[in-house]
């Protein structure tokens, strides 16, 4: 099990490089990315996200909470 898993990551990343030379032809050798193409409106939207993303990773229990009386409710076959 654990070489299938490993031969899928390995067909995954190898796709990718493949679909990302296809697409975007070779990478061009320069200086290290940077978020030069980033507009302030992108990074507005983008940082409420990732920062709710984070938070429900590192502490589900702030939004299993929001959720769980509607979800007991309907486990126990109620209606509103």
């Amino acid at each position: 099990m654990a070489i299938g898993a490993f031969g899928t990551l390995l067909t995954a990343a190898y796709m990718l490089i493949v679909v990302r030379r296809v697409c975007m032809g070779a990478v061009p050798q320069q200086a290290p990315p940077t978020l030069a193409d980033v507009h302030g409106y992108e990074l507005a939207a983008w940082t409420p996200l990732v920062t709710l993303t984070v938070l429900a990773g590192l502490w589900p229990r702030a939004l299993l909470g929001l959720t769980d009386p509607a979800v007991q409710q309907l486990l126990a076959g109620g209606t509103r």
